[in-house]
């Protein structure tokens, strides 16, 4: 059985010196505040953490966290009995849009026990139904009227831009959610969507899931080098400055409207045995050539959080998150890292 918590964000403004030396993130991360035992004095602070109060999740503090924003936004955190917190979102009831979702990655959960065509060829019973194809559904912690219905997208359209119609683009992959049915389950909820053209979704956004995919095995329990890697990964899409929207969504049959988010965007992060390593991919909402290349896309954690106005990776030690937004590092160093050939 699944367990799903949300949380009602409180708008804060806080400072925070860490405390505590050692490296204790684990699956998912947690917050790494850095105060030597010993009496040796604080030797990593982080003054932009995430702050867990009453009303917030403990979630919060996880590595795979932006700083998150308040106000009219919520925090959901959707977990399963079996693997723990699975991913985590932050949607706006006021703009009725989610903002971006986060999650990790690491060997007990990047596992493949699930299929997407088994919802529709072997007709499983999953969150009280009966289900013959794709789970997509309301999430069960958010009313209804805050956000997009089911077929919300498909029957909309933006006609200042000529778009007939768009699909329910999944900002946590569904791909990316295998180990088990609840897990992949969880990914088909309506807040874990952004209406998207149908071209992007499927080319140069799919090509960039795959690639993500990429960076860790599935076979991390049998590669002794990769065993103990972790990757934290935030995704969405711009809905918070007019200039990167769009435009909303019309529905002649539901009158409802929805922001079209003008950007996409990805922040990575992988922590090993040799420390951490980011990378930032920026889209433009269009239609793309199939041969569009992926590293034209790509830009630095700096550069990333400049153009979302998100701050990405806030829970680190703030020694180390200066080092991931490091100005200097450039697109063409990060494809090679990284190893993005296309």
């Amino acid at each position: 059985m699944k367990r799903i918590k949300i949380y009602l964000l409180m708008l804060l403004a806080a400072l925070t010196v860490g405390s505590c030396g050692s490296d204790n993130d684990g699956p998912g991360g947690g917050v790494d505040n850095g105060e030597t035992g010993g009496g040796g004095g604080i030797v990593n602070t982080n003054t932009n953490a995430n702050i867990v109060t009453p009303g917030m999740p403990d979630e919060i503090t996880r590595l795979e966290f932006p700083k998150v924003k308040g106000g009219t936004s919520t925090v959901i955190v959707h977990e399963t009995d079996q693997y723990g917190v699975n991913f985590c979102t932050e949607f706006d009831t006021s703009k009725k849009s989610q903002r971006w979702s986060c999650y990790a990655v690491y060997k007990s959960n990047n596992l493949k026990g699930w299929k997407r065509d088994n919802w529709k060829n072997n007709h499983p019973y999953w969150d009280g139904k009966t289900w013959n194809g794709n789970p997509f559904q309301l999430d069960p912690q958010l009313p209804a009227n805050v956000q997009p219905g089911v077929h919300e997208f498909s029957s909309s359209s933006l006609p200042s831009e000529g778009i007939t119609r768009f699909q329910r683009g999944h900002i946590v992959a569904s791909e990316d959610r295998i180990c088990s049915m609840d897990v992949n389950g969880q990914t088909f909820y309506m807040t874990n969507m952004q209406p998207q053209i149908g071209e992007f979704n499927t080319g140069i956004w799919e090509k960039m899931e795959e690639k993500i995919r990429s960076f860790l095995t599935y076979n991390m329990s049998k590669q002794a080098a990769h065993a103990n890697d972790t990757m934290y990964v935030c995704k969405g899409g711009t809905i918070d400055k007019s200039e990167q929207i769009l435009g909303y969504t019309k529905n002649s049959y539901t009158k409802n409207s929805f922001i079209v988010p003008k950007y996409f965007f990805a922040a990575i992060m992988i922590k090993n045995k040799s420390g951490h390593k980011a990378i930032g991919f920026w889209f433009e909402h269009k239609d793309y050539p199939s041969t569009e290349k992926l590293s034209a896309h790509i830009v630095n954690i700096a550069k990333l959080e400049e153009l979302t106005g998100i701050d990405f990776f806030c829970n680190l030690p703030d020694d180390e998150e200066r080092l991931i937004e490091n100005v200097n590092i450039t697109p063409s160093y990060l494809q090679t890292v990284w190893q993005i050939t296309n």
